[in-house]
């Protein structure tokens, strides 16, 4: 599995959040709530969606697919606009990210994801930084029914 090492600026983030856990899925809503008011978000830096776990002090090995986090759908922007209509910022520090492509639908990427953190990430040697968002970027045009949806997938790390 191919992957790169990349620091990243500080993010900002305006969209819709809910808590959830994977097996309390809410991203179909969420998304479905965020897409329906992207085009009035003024100032965006680009276009892709982010799909952002935000996690209270992440630790693999504990993790179940009950513990709860805060799931984002949002759009990078310039700047934090004064009016918000009803959507919500997010900063996402600057840090080192592991970034991978994952290419396929929803259901399949848990197994991508253990493996991202059973065999990617202990053979490099590398550190999750337990207190930064996780996202994935999201192309235009993304669609989840797609087999060859590709997304951009950012696991923070020391």
């Amino acid at each position: 599995m191919n992957f790169s090492i990349e620091k990243s600026p500080l993010i900002k983030i305006i969209g819709k959040s809910v808590e959830m856990s994977f097996t309390e899925n809410k991203n179909a809503w969420l998304a479905q709530q965020f897409i329906s008011q992207k085009q009035l978000i003024e100032n965006k830096k680009r276009e892709e969606v982010f799909s952002i776990q935000q996690y209270s002090n992440f630790e693999f090995s504990s993790f179940s697919p009950t513990t709860k986090f805060k799931k984002w759908f949002g759009v990078e922007v310039n700047d934090f606009p004064e009016n918000l209509d009803g959507l919500e910022c997010l900063e996402i520090p600057a840090g080192k990210y592991l970034v991978l492509t994952y290419r396929g639908q929803p259901e399949n990427f848990p197994a991508f994801w253990v493996k991202v953190f059973t065999e990617i990430i202990p053979k490099n040697s590398l550190e999750v930084d337990t207190n930064r968002p996780h996202f994935e970027v999201l192309p235009v045009g993304y669609n989840p029914n797609d087999e060859n949806a590709e997304e951009q997938v950012y696991i923070p790390i020391l």
